[in-house]
């Protein structure tokens, strides 16, 4: 088919009489109902295309509306906030337990680190095998011999998940090697063995030594009040009575950093004592006795005592302290942290502070319904490894140390997950003071996909009312869309006007958010606008609104914190709620809009069938383009055959004409 834009040029002809543009014309006719036919596949195509992102709005609504009452519902996500997040920081999961805990972080886990002295940049390690012990873990490093990097690598082959090594130039001439253990906690230990142990020593990364602990011998115990039955020892437990205060000698050692008592104990409370407070019946006074004379008895008078007011005797002063140790040495002390009460026997470690000597440990038990048990108590070397102690420790392989409310808790790693449900704590750094741990609701999430689900919600309504409507301030109205999504729009307005079905739409969603719903507060929160969810309309009387008129929603966050704060499993109930008990969502906002979108956008669902009807009428105006292109293809060529026989005929008279007006002359 030619092209309707440009001129029809025959060939063989002088187009003297216009044929071309005369053929133009009559084919423009001819072509009205191609062009008609055009206009609508346009049509069509506009709105197959407003259908896919009208059905693309609506799977947003109800995907936003499914997240607020589904399992990912925000309803029940945790959050864990630390006041110090250089001390700890947490992460808690759903099932984590909303509360508020006091955490002291004493110690973290650390793992073993050694550096040797400085060496020559030339020095050579002895071929050997090298054996090292991770804490269960064995290293075995096979040596051929050679410098202290080929030694490092060698080690860090073997050793990789279990101990790695690290060779340092410390100056321009010497270097150092250092191991380190790659799991903390005092379990994980580092020690040498075998050819190991001889370079170690050799290079001044270990020291050969003793056990490193030393036994504190409680029968020693002198007690340093004048009550003997201050304390008793039995099968070697040293009890403490109530304000008992015992000394025990500890042949005098000396002590660092890394030094430690260990010890078992257990507390033993005992029963609340009353004083009778009931005033006493006072003296028994003898009766007058009565005289009786004709008949008539007459009875004296009683006896009696001004006795004074009584007052009752005041309650014992009950005391309790649990700071019970005290470490001596030096002509210094060390108040040791407190105990926890603990009815079983329970395993503690303290610092020795800063004491440089340990002589004595003193028990002061300062309380008036408490028994202190003790036993097993000894001075550990935590950087003692049995026959070796690190000569350069750079850290020493240490359990973590926590207090949680006040009860003592030790942990191999720094990530502890199983302390309280559900809640991961990472541990960063120590401090004396106590951290405050809030497990609480997640009310900015929920605030966000509340907000979310809204703004979902009126862009929908938006497209509703610019596919059903020719009003250009249905698009000027939604200050949300962009420069370019509002010149789209306005391509778009009236594309399905006054369709019933899009109409309907809108008013049963409309109505589904407006609704009141059953909550456990009954009518005190039933409807979104009692968590500050609504059109709004109260502006009215200032002047008309047509946005507020048209259902879009607005979010009041002040109220919504506040709903959040106090009500929030009521609030949770507002959108998605299990009236009849059978684990299984039946009522609410989100629940009865998910449910009903769900039949527009699941397949074969309304939006597929407007769809099908779209492609349908698509494809058959598609065939009756093809049909009509061909008919105004034919018809062109007759135009043209037609023309050009007309040009001949009179070029043939033409040419006849100057042949005779020749023969004239």
């Amino acid at each position: 088919m030619s092209d309707a834009a440009g001129p029809i040029l025959i060939p063989g002809t002088s187009n003297r009489f216009n044929s071309a543009e005369t053929i133009d014309r009559l084919m423009q006719v001819e072509r009205l109902p191609l062009n008609r036919v055009e206009s609508e596949v346009a049509t069509i195509g506009e709105q197959r295309t407003a259908v896919l992102d009208l059905n693309r709005r609506l799977a947003t609504v109800r995907d936003s509306a499914k997240e607020l009452f589904g399992f990912r519902n925000p309803f029940d996500e945790k959050l864990a906030r630390s006041s110090d997040e250089r001390v700890l920081t947490a992460t808690a999961s759903r099932a984590a337990i909303e509360s508020v805990s006091g955490l002291t972080v004493s110690r973290i886990a650390t793992s073993d680190k050694f550096a040797s002295s400085s060496l020559s940049r030339e020095y050579r390690a002895p071929a050997g095998s090298y054996e090292f012990q991770v804490g269960e873990e064995r290293v075995v490093v096979p040596f051929s011999g050679g410098s202290l990097q080929q030694l490092a690598d060698a080690i860090n082959e073997r050793g990789q998940g279990a101990l790695r090594a690290r060779v340092i130039n410390n100056s321009t001439t010497t270097q150092l090697l250092s191991i380190e253990a790659d799991a903390t906690g005092a379990s994980n230990r580092i020690q040498l063995e075998g050819d190991a142990l001889d370079l170690g020593v050799e290079i001044g990364l270990v020291r050969r030594s003793g056990e490193g602990t030393v036994d504190i011998d409680l029968s020693s115990a002198q007690t340093r009040v004048a009550d003997t039955t201050a304390f008793q020892i039995t099968d070697g437990v040293l009890s403490v009575s109530p304000g008992g205060s015992v000394r025990i000698s500890v042949p005098p050692t000396p002590v660092g950093a890394q030094h430690e008592l260990h010890f078992l104990y257990r507390t033993e409370v005992l029963p609340e004592e009353t004083v009778d407070s009931t005033p006493p019946p006072g003296p028994t006074m003898p009766s007058g006795g009565t005289v009786t004379f004709e008949g008539i008895t007459l009875r004296n008078a009683p006896s009696t005592v001004a006795l004074p007011q009584f007052v009752p005797p005041e309650q014992p002063e009950r005391r309790d302290d649990r700071n019970f140790l005290v470490a001596e040495g030096g002509g210094r002390s060390h108040s040791l942290a407190a105990l926890v009460d603990s009815a079983g026997e329970t395993p503690a470690t303290r610092d020795l502070g800063s004491l440089t000597t340990i002589d004595a440990l003193v028990i002061e038990n300062r309380n008036t319904h408490r028994i202190l048990h003790i036993s097993g108590a000894r001075v550990i070397d935590g950087a003692s490894r049995g026959d070796q102690t690190p000569v350069n420790p750079v850290s020493l392989a240490a359990d973590a140390r926590l207090l949680l409310d006040g009860i003592e808790v030790q942990r191999p790693g720094n990530i502890v997950d199983d302390l309280l449900p559900g809640v991961t704590l990472t541990l960063n750094g120590s401090s004396p003071d106590p951290v405050q741990l809030e497990v609480m609701g997640d009310t900015e999430l929920i605030k966000g996909r509340v907000i979310e689900f809204i703004g979902s919600y009126n862009r929908l309504l938006t497209e509703i009312d610019i596919l059903t409507r020719e009003d250009e301030s249905v698009v000027t109205d939604a200050a949300f869309l962009s420069d370019e999504e509002q010149e789209t729009a306005r391509a778009r307005l009236g594309l399905f006007q006054s369709d019933l079905a899009l109409l309907r739409l809108k008013s049963t969603l409309q109505q589904s958010i407006m609704d009141a719903y059953p909550t456990d507060a009954d009518q005190d929160l039933a409807l979104l606008s009692q968590i500050g969810v609504s059109t709004d309309v109260r502006r009215l009387g200032s002047g008309l609104d047509r946005t507020r008129l048209r259902g879009y929603l607005e979010v009041d966050e002040q109220q919504l914190n506040t709903s959040l704060a106090q009500r929030r499993q009521e609030v949770k109930q507002l959108f998605g709620n299990d009236t009849d008990n059978d684990l299984v969502i039946d009522t609410g906002v989100a629940f009865v809009v998910d449910r009903f979108l769900t039949s527009y956008i699941q397949p074969n669902g309304v939006m597929d069938a407007r769809r099908a009807t779209l492609d349908s009428n698509l494809s058959r105006r598609n065939t009756q383009i093809e049909s009509l292109g061909e008919r105004l293809d034919r018809r062109e060529q007759e135009l043209r055959e037609q023309f050009t026989e007309m040009e001949a005929a009179v070029q043939s008279l033409e040419q006849s004409r100057r042949t005779l007006e020749n023969l004239g002359r």
